[in-house]
């Protein structure tokens, strides 16, 4: 685990709710992988700059609390 990922996932809780996540700490807070973040209805982009993308806090933690839908999971 890089250092800057680490942090990020330290500082999780304390970040607002419309903070944006890279796709990959998304991914490892959800334990899925970053082609499913990518794909899920409940994750949509935000897009940062060109090609550059990632996901609001708000929605991670929304999905932590609640779940991923099982269809969703094995996608």
């Amino acid at each position: 685990m890089t250092n800057e990922l680490h942090e990020v996932l330290q500082r999780f809780n304390s970040l607002p709710d419309d903070a944006i996540l890279p796709s990959r700490v998304t991914g490892i807070i959800l334990g899925i992988s970053e082609r499913t973040v990518r794909y899920h209805p409940a994750l949509p982009r935000i897009t940062i700059s060109r090609g550059r993308y990632g996901q609001r806090v708000g929605d991670v933690r929304k999905l932590c609390r609640e779940g991923l839908p099982r269809n969703v999971e094995a996608a």
